[in-house]
């Protein structure tokens, strides 16, 4: 086995990710929850989950701050420990609500529950290494490093230690002959930005949440549904995604008792693997999304399809000029600050943000789930979701995943929020048609 380096480079989203956490933003995590009628083999997991640590090494690395860029350090044998639990219910979902810190590492763990009809998997990853993608890697090398050490209990995978983790293995895919037009949507943008008006938020109980104790709250849509919603949308041309967008500003529109003066924008997470890499899959485990703003105008529409065509309309147009590229432009300049730079940076514009209430409710599309990358030996799940970051008010985030053919919307809140958050959710799905 080639020997993996005592230390590794952050990348610039590292650094941003860890400034936005040390901001006091959210709980920068994301969590893969699986459902198997019999479980994988509790040894089988734990060595595979070890053996993980190796096979992409930024994983068995703690995050250390430095005065110009944090690196990642590898954790000795005796660090590594504890990053598989198994237990009861109650500790499942106490270990659900666990927040993981990367200074401390390991950036993966998991948690295994063997219920009395089914049993669960839970894979928790730090968002300051990876983004929904990410996790969706991870769970697959995870399931294929337990596969092998089924036929072979002395496998060993090999590390990945070239895979590149930035965003320049994005512009190696892209034709530079188009740059001028992310120049035009990055200077469009900032000047729509620069005298913002406020942004229609899902409300939210004024208070200090810090510390609180968090919930998640999911709705699933079952296979039936989600291929009814899919047919809607394509006789439509939509997308799923542009379904529940639609679905979810008509929801917030009401629970806002909107005044039709604010604006209406989501800040969507963009997968760039999705669009701009031929695999699919980054170099290496890595934060590879950026942001979009779908917006139905400055009218809402009289009903759940005007809204949809006001939505898939604009997300067409979006589609045609590279989408999520036109937030890299300022890339160059934020590589370029310290750590403490850029933190002061985010820190400003966030603060900004919020305080002039134009910081939107988020939305991360984290994607489907590839049934067959989650085959540990011959047991897959037979349900599987991602739960996004918790976020901290007074913004609010709800993410999306596919799994074999269902949906899952679900949102991760303080305590006292859930039965808003839980709302917000049941409403978007009575927006939506297909009932």
């Amino acid at each position: 086995m080639k020997k993996i380096p005592d230390s590794l480079p952050t990348v610039l989203i590292d650094r941003s990710i860890l400034a936005w956490q040390e901001l006091g933003l959210a709980e920068f995590m994301l969590q893969m929850e699986m459902e198997f009628t019999s479980g994988p083999d509790e040894e089988l997991l734990r060595r595979a989950l070890d053996l993980l640590l190796d096979a992409q090494p930024v994983l068995g690395c703690r995050l250390v701050k430095r005065p110009y860029r944090p690196v990642w350090l590898r954790l000795s044998d005796k660090e590594r420990r504890n990053i598989f639990k198994t237990g009861d219910e109650q500790a499942y979902e106490r270990f659900k609500s666990e927040t993981i810190d990367s200074k401390s590492g390991p950036q993966v763990k998991a948690f295994l529950h063997r219920g009395t009809d089914r049993d669960r998997l839970l894979l928790k990853v730090s968002h300051v290494v990876a983004d929904a993608g990410g996790v969706k890697e991870i769970a697959a090398d995870f399931a294929s490093i337990y596969s092998n050490l089924e036929q072979d209990p002395d496998y060993e995978p090999v590390p990945n230690l070239k895979g590149d983790r930035g965003t320049m293995q994005l512009f190696h895919q892209f034709p530079i002959e188009k740059t001028p037009t992310i120049v035009s949507d990055f200077l469009a943008v900032t000047w729509i930005n620069s005298v913002p008006a406020p942004t229609l938020t899902l409300p939210l109980p004024e208070g200090n949440y810090a510390g609180r104790p968090f919930v998640y709250v999911k709705r699933c849509f079952d296979n039936e549904r989600t291929a009814m919603l899919s047919a809607y949308g394509r006789a439509r041309r939509a997308s799923l995604n542009d379904m529940i967008l639609a679905a979810s500003f008509r929801a917030l529109v009401a629970a806002a008792d909107w005044d039709g003066r604010a604006s209406l924008s989501l800040q969507m997470t963009f997968d760039y693997r999705r669009w701009y890499l031929p695999t699919d899959r980054a170099g290496g485990i890595c934060n590879l999304s950026a942001f979009e703003f779908p917006t139905p105008g400055r009218t809402i529409g009289r009903d759940f399809d005007d809204t949809l065509t006001r939505v898939s309309s604009y997300m067409r147009r979006r589609k045609e000029r590279f989408p999520g590229l036109a937030i890299a432009c300022i890339s160059p300049l934020l590589f370029a600050l310290p750590y403490a730079g850029l933190r002061t940076f985010f820190g400003t514009l966030t603060g900004c943000q919020i305080a002039a209430n134009n910081y939107p409710n988020t939305f991360t599309n984290m994607g489907p789930i590839k049934k067959d990358e989650l085959q540990f030996g011959d047991i897959t799940p037979i349900r599987a979701w991602l739960l996004p970051p918790p976020i901290h008010p007074p913004v609010f985030a709800f993410g999306m995943s596919g799994y074999d053919g269902s949906l899952t919307i679900s949102a991760g809140v303080p305590d006292s929020l859930e039965s808003i958050a839980d709302d917000f959710l049941e409403n978007i799905i009575r927006e939506l048609p297909c009932q």
